[in-house]
């Protein structure tokens, strides 16, 4: 379909979803969602962050909302700018980063089944020192929550963790052939 950059919808961190729910029934589903938070609860900084109702469907384990933007044509491969922060607008992942980061296996089943390309997103930057190390980008990574405070956040464990490993390396993921390499899954 195509992303509009210009044509952006707004919202509070608390209307994030029900926007979602309500570009879901537009016929722009890539539309980008512009939702205005603060940085955290300790934080009077407020940002703007850049989503898709897809990757807000894919932060909030919203199944029913991933199923419905697939059926709709919705691009599984849409990276948003996320967080606007002074000249940073690039420090977002696609949709099966962000149900990575959840340990969401449903959903990730439900993106590969979409025809996500498991070695398209070239990773995030991390947080992690290694030291002389030639990247340090993952494709699976840490939650975030100060980016998404809206998100919802699971404590899944390693178990599904280990599970989202195993979708990934059954949908094709090419670990040895890219400098952020294996070392890198756990952020």
């Amino acid at each position: 379909m195509g992303q509009l950059w210009s044509n952006e919808v707004r919202c509070s961190k608390d209307e994030a979803d029900k926007t979602a729910w309500r570009i879901s029934d537009s016929d722009n589903v890539d539309q980008i969602i512009v939702v205005h938070h603060q940085i955290n609860n300790n934080s009077s900084e407020e940002v703007d962050t850049e989503l898709t109702a897809l990757t807000i469907a894919c932060l909030q384990h919203d199944v029913k909302l991933v199923k419905k933007l697939i059926q709709k044509g919705a691009d599984v491969h849409l990276v948003p700018r996320g967080v606007r922060r002074f000249t940073e607008t690039d420090n977002c992942g696609p949709p099966i980063y962000c149900a990575a980061t959840h340990n969401d296996v449903e959903i990730i089943k439900l993106l590969i089944d979409a025809g996500v390309d498991i070695n398209r997103f070239q990773g995030f930057n991390q947080f992690t020192y290694l030291p002389k190390s030639p990247d340090k980008r993952a494709i699976i990574g840490p939650y975030r929550r100060d980016d998404f405070p809206f998100a919802t956040y699971s404590f899944l464990g390693h178990e599904m963790f280990l599970k989202v490993v195993e979708q990934y390396l059954n949908a094709g993921v090419k670990l040895n052939t890219t400098s952020w390499g294996p070392c890198l899954f756990l952020g």
